[in-house]
């Protein structure tokens, strides 16, 4: 029994190694290496941006002053030929009569006769005055004539004639208003009177107003006649003894 058993049991023991040959053994699991720790990266700094610096005010740049535009030369009137030709005309006219009136013509007798203090040389040196500042005009003007003016050369010597008139009578009344004789005056100082008049008509002018200032000043210093009081009639007045 006991060789039984063991025979047995090395029989069984015999298979037990074919078994475990005959079964395969599982392939070992293959070792994955760890990785070797990684050095630690240094987190860079944040960058630090620098802020811009604010930017200036804008100054307003100013304006290109406008290109200056040239001013262009006014146009050169000359005087018209036939102003010229009457202004000439005028002279000629006056020069011809006062050789007539020097020489003892019709003029001086007329003159002399009806016209009084109104002389004819009065009248003569006037308009010899006004065609004197017309000629004086027309040389003065002579690139830059004013077209308007055409009238006030055409009529001048004739204004310039009747203010002289004017004039003397009015140098008289202001000579006898001083209390003078006319005749203290000479008749020169008339004919340089109406001359200068007749070339500046401005004087004429002052004299007009003189003379109005001395007529109305006469006038209202008249003496008030007796039995009125500022011009109303009062009791006992003449036109009482008259009624």
């Amino acid at each position: 029994m006991a060789k039984g058993e063991k025979r047995a049991g090395s029989g069984g023991d015999a298979r037990a190694p074919e078994a475990a040959v005959g079964t395969p053994t599982p392939p070992a699991a293959a070792t994955v290496p760890t990785p070797a720790p990684t050095a630690a990266v240094p987190t860079p700094a944040p960058a630090v941006v620098p802020t811009p610096a604010p930017a200036p005010a804008a100054v307003p740049t100013p304006a290109p002053a406008p290109a200056a535009v040239p001013t262009p030369a006014p146009a050169r009137v000359k005087p018209p030929g036939r102003v010229i030709a009457l202004v000439s005309f005028y002279l000629v006219v006056l020069l011809v009569s006062g050789v007539e009136y020097l020489h003892w013509s019709w003029l001086h007798r007329y003159f002399a006769g009806n016209l009084h203090e109104v002389t004819f040389g009065t009248i003569w040196w006037g308009a010899l005055g006004g065609v004197t500042i017309s000629l004086s005009g027309i040389v003065g003007h002579a690139d830059r004539w004013k077209p308007e003016l055409n009238l006030w050369h055409v009529f001048k010597p004739f204004l310039s004639a009747v203010a002289a008139a004017v004039s003397v009578l009015i140098f008289g009344l202001l000579i006898t208003s001083t209390g003078a004789q006319r005749a203290s005056a000479s008749s020169v100082t008339f004919l340089v009177l109406a001359f200068i008049v007749g070339y500046r008509e401005e004087i004429f002018r002052d004299l007009l107003k003189k003379a109005a200032d001395l007529i109305l000043s006469q006038t209202s210093a008249a003496p008030t006649p007796p039995g009125t009081a500022s011009g109303t009639e009062v009791p006992g007045g003449p036109a009482a003894h008259t009624a």
